[in-house]
């Protein structure tokens, strides 16, 4: 997927710079006082999908996040946003309540998921029952739930709804080692 990416093209904010590493070819991000949003020129993304990618945080304290289709609807994935309260990760808004909501209708994950300098694997499945992310294989964050209660806030939001987006905010981070496999179920036991 990182093979057709074009900074130019599917940078919608922000700065991207595609790069090489070690392990082949890599997207970074390029913004520690602005946020980035950017798009994968891949296939649009079906019912129930997984992907998984290898983010290291370069340099900041903000978050990486994925925007995600699910059944119709755009939902933002946040690793390590926060705020006074610290790092969480999890869906941006439920409820029309967004993460630092203390009203927030869901369980979130808490401390540091992705620490500076260390390569970690993230992997999250999306279906029709919901979504669950895991990190170097554990699971750290599941939502399960009727899509109509998920929403976008403005900034999330792209003309190009059926990929599969990312960013990064008040952070640079490097992006290696993304693949998606169609029809895989999120929420197996």
């Amino acid at each position: 997927m990182l093979t057709r990416f074009a900074p130019d093209q599917h940078t919608l904010r922000g700065t991207v710079t595609v790069a090489r590493t070690a392990h082949g070819p890599c997207l970074q991000t390029e913004a520690l006082a602005e946020h980035v949003l950017f798009y994968f020129p891949g296939p649009a993304l079906l019912a129930s999908y997984e992907f998984e990618a290898d983010v290291t945080r370069l340099e900041g304290e903000g978050g990486f996040f994925f925007v995600l289709p699910v059944l119709g609807r755009s939902a933002a994935l946040v690793i390590d946003g926060g705020d006074d309260l610290g790092h969480r990760t999890g869906l941006v808004a439920v409820d029309n309540q967004v993460l630092s909501s203390p009203r927030y209708p869901t369980p979130l994950a808490t401390g540091t998921q992705l620490p500076p300098g260390r390569r970690v694997r993230l992997a999250c499945g999306v279906d029709a029952q919901g979504l669950r992310l895991r990190v170097d294989g554990n699971e750290v964050y599941r939502w399960q739930g009727d899509p109509a209660r998920l929403s976008l806030p403005p900034f999330y939001r792209s003309p190009h709804k059926a990929y599969l987006h990312a960013g990064s905010f008040h952070s640079r981070f490097r992006l290696e080692g993304v693949a998606l496999r169609m029809g895989h179920a999120a929420l197996p036991d």
